[in-house]
């Protein structure tokens, strides 16, 4: 009967390293997806803004002139927080149940920091971030801190209500699974290491 002879120990030492280096670099894998990969939190508002009343008349030469300044939501002014990396939608259809006399523009405002400069917008304090007369607008927060969004309508001489609705898409990163996931690997990787090297 023959006897299985056992591996001599520096293949055994071999072995427990390839198979260590193995999960480190699963490890260091999974640490790189948790770092670029994003959750995407999707919060969708509905409003009615009510351009029948409340306007505030505003001149905000050049751009637009002398206008009508109406909140998103009536009975609050609409204000989204914004992360870095983030993704606000407003759009509106134009539902109308009266006569719109003059293009109804979609306005985000954001307070002024120590770097930005105002030309005429109100509410005071606050500059214009983007607009467009389309019944949508998008925003893109490229920056590398939060930035906070007030959501208005402008129209000259109009006599409408328009339901809003606003999404923003919420990125979060790093990914919690992959990075707890890299974790437990790259542990795991310690044990056959120190194995090869005994």
């Amino acid at each position: 009967m023959s006897q299985q002879v056992p591996p001599p120990p520096s293949r055994l030492r071999k072995g427990f390293l390839v198979i260590g280096l193995v999960l480190l670099i699963l490890g260091f894998f999974f640490f790189y997806l948790g770092s670029v990969t994003n959750i995407d939190h999707v919060t969708t508002y509905q409003n009615v803004a009510n351009l029948n009343s409340g306007g505030m008349s505003w001149n905000l030469a050049p751009l637009f002139g002398s206008v009508y300044i109406y909140p998103a939501n009536p009975q609050t002014v609409q204000t989204v927080t914004v992360q870095p990396h983030d993704y606000l939608t407003v759009s509106f259809q134009n539902v109308s149940y009266g006569s719109t006399n003059g293009t109804i523009y979609i306005v985000f405002f954001s307070p002024i920091d120590s770097e930005s400069e105002s030309f005429n917008a109100p509410p005071g304090g606050q500059r214009i971030v983007a607009y467009s007369p389309y019944g949508s607008l998008d925003f893109t927060n490229k920056a590398n801190f939060e930035t906070t969004i007030q959501v208005y309508l402008f129209s000259q001489n109009t006599d409408n209500i328009i339901p809003i609705i606003t999404t923003l898409n919420h990125y979060e990163r790093p990914q919690w699974v992959y990075f707890g996931v890299g974790v437990v690997l790259s542990l795991l990787a310690v044990i056959p290491i120190f194995k090869s090297k005994k």
